[in-house]
């Protein structure tokens, strides 16, 4: 059975309670959601939420130049002439076109990739144990060995010289074995 969709207006005071900082059971009580959904939502965005004219780094392209570099990709500028026109590096001008241009249409969306650039950012991010099991169990193996992190990361390099997604760094390995203090790794 599909349940009804939400009113917009609820949804949006939804998350601007959960952004000012109400917590989940209060944002419940007032919207008339579940919590079960203010909870799938908070979980959704990490605990992150980020409002609408929130800005960055200036290091960051930020909405309007977003539309801007859309324009005058638009108008066939070169990537060297956006990126003179817009006082950015020519590389962060490739960067951004080449990460979110639309595979379909071949065009640069602005408004998609605003919103690309917001969930890259977003937290908590999978640890590379999960997703990677085998690296994980082969790690975990050497640590029940008594490797230390830092023997564990010199030997995924000489084993596994062609394969990048088989290599960790040893703070990750000390950050897995902190966070999670029961000898494992998750």
């Amino acid at each position: 059975m599909r349940s009804a969709r939400l009113d917009p207006v609820v949804v949006a005071e939804g998350w601007r309670l959960l952004a000012s900082g109400v917590p989940v059971m209060e944002v419940s009580r007032r919207t008339g959601v579940s919590k079960s959904l203010i909870y799938r939502w908070h979980h959704s965005v990490g605990g992150m939420y980020r409002p609408v004219d929130t800005s960055y780094s200036p290091r960051y392209l930020d909405r309007e130049e977003r539309y801007e570099l859309a324009r005058l990709a638009g108008l066939g500028w070169s990537m060297r002439q956006i990126a003179k026109a817009m006082n950015r590096s020519p590389s962060t001008v490739s960067r951004e076109l080449a990460r979110n241009t639309d595979i379909r249409s071949g065009r640069y969306q602005p408004e998609r990739a605003h919103l690309l650039a917001w969930q890259r950012q977003r937290r908590p991010k999978a640890s590379k144990f999960c997703a990677n099991p085998p690296l994980r169990q082969q790690v975990q193996q050497w640590l029940d060995l008594d490797y230390s992190p830092e023997q564990i990361t010199g030997r995924l390099r000489v084993l596994h010289h062609d394969d990048e997604s088989m290599r960790v760094s040893h703070e990750t390995i000390y950050r897995g074995i902190y966070v999670y203090p029961r000898g494992e790794l998750t």
